[in-house]
């Protein structure tokens, strides 16, 4: 998706869209975590969007999109590095 003004390259986002939808994908996975992966991904129409819960994902708030969410456990991804053992 290019979303930035007067870079090459991409779709704009609508495009990118209707691409993504016509593709009929049954999951979307958001490994990125940002609100705005997260957005398109749920805009993707597939069934199931599968990302981390919030202490993992870079936006927490982005969690709220998925049907599905990831914790691989411990403190979250921004835990403090003097905590970790």
């Amino acid at each position: 998706v290019n979303d930035r003004g007067g870079a090459t390259g991409g779709l704009p986002l609508r495009a990118a869209v209707s691409a993504v939808r016509r593709t009929g994908y049954d999951v979307a996975l958001d490994l990125q975590g940002l609100i705005k992966s997260a957005l398109l991904a749920r805009a993707s129409g597939a069934r199931r969007v599968i990302g981390f819960t919030a202490p993992y994902a870079r936006e927490g708030v982005a969690s709220w999109f998925y049907t599905e969410r990831y914790d691989p456990g411990g403190e979250g991804l921004f835990a403090s590095s003097e905590t970790r053992h």
